[in-house]
């Protein structure tokens, strides 16, 4: 057990005062004779990939729990490598010195898109939304083989003998898995098959690999869970001019386990939103009230606008 420098005069009948400054002065020293080696290399590089989860992480943590400074932290993250990993098209890996390296690779922006999408639901714009989209058609250019699933690289390296599509789960989730549930999402959001049946692509795609070693491929099953809730709610709130119940439904929201939810937050003045989200186009406030509706892949319920019934009805979901 570690005892202080009281302790250990007292134990070696030392003078407690003589024995601090004696300390001080060889750490002094110390720090003299160590600052004379060369320092070792400080990993400060900024990782597309990471800052992705990372985004979509404090995201839902800033929804869940209320916190601005999460969501502030995330869209702080999530304008950095959209402004200085983002060139012409195309996400870079890596930011260091001033300078974006290496192309990036399927994770880079698998899990980017992942967290662009929660940082949308979390009502902090719909830029994040169309930058989602963006990366998304560069996946399904460069990344995607027909009718399957993802490669890991765009192919455009001449060095490279091999492309792979990876499936199974790591130290990180599987890209594939993640930009499966990222194509579901955006499905809900927007109502495009396209993106529905990419995403039945991957699944179709991992079911070999899922069958042989399921423990291997848990995110592909989380993946292929919300595949399959057809009950899947896509929560259009629809806000009035005042914002009428705003953070009401952002309390409702955190504090109800809705696993597959997709969430909209729309505006009558967005007039960029109305043209990602087809979907939304007509579910505009009620009589100048804010109304919440509950929509599916088929239907959507009548809107409400009473705060209670609303609770209600999130009780039911």
């Amino acid at each position: 057990m570690p005892y202080n420098s009281n302790e250990f005069a007292a134990e070696h009948h030392l003078d407690p005062v003589i024995l601090t400054n004696k300390l001080k002065e060889l750490r002094e020293k110390l720090f003299e004779v160590r600052e004379k080696r060369p320092r070792p290399t400080k990993d400060d590089k900024i990782i597309a990939s990471w800052n992705g989860l990372t985004i979509h992480t404090l995201a839902e943590a800033g929804r869940a729990f209320n916190k601005e400074a999460y969501l502030d932290a995330a869209e702080n993250s999530a304008r950095f490598i959209r402004d200085h990993l983002w060139k012409e098209g195309t996400l870079s890996r890596r930011w260091r010195d001033n300078e974006a390296r290496f192309e990036g690779c399927l994770d880079d922006y698998a899990f980017m898109i992942h967290g662009l999408i929660s940082l949308f639901e979390a009502d902090r714009g719909c830029e994040w939304l169309e930058f989602a989209i963006q990366l998304t058609r560069v996946l399904e250019s460069d990344f995607k083989a027909e009718r399957g699933a993802y490669y890991l690289t765009n192919g455009k390296n001449p060095t490279l003998i091999l492309r792979r599509c990876e499936f199974y789960d790591g130290a990180e989730p599987s890209g594939n898995a993640v930009h499966a549930e990222n194509l579901i999402r955006l499905y809900q959001i927007t109502g495009i098959e396209e993106y529905l049946q990419s995403a039945e692509d991957v699944l179709r795609a991992a079911k070999e690999h899922i069958d042989m070693y399921p423990p291997g491929a848990c995110y592909h099953l989380m993946a292929l869970q919300r595949y399959l809730d057809l009950e899947a709610p896509t929560i259009v709130v629809s806000l009035n001019e005042e914002e009428q119940y705003r953070q009401e439904i952002a309390n409702m929201l955190a504090g109800h386990f809705i696993p597959h939810k997709a969430v909209i937050w729309r505006r009558e003045m967005d007039e960029e939103l109305r043209d990602l989200v087809p979907l939304n186009r007509d579910l505009a406030p009620v009589d100048g009230k804010t109304a919440l509706y509950v929509c599916y892949r088929d239907r959507c319920h009548e809107p409400i606008t009473d705060i209670s019934q609303m609770w209600k009805f999130f009780e039911k979901l």
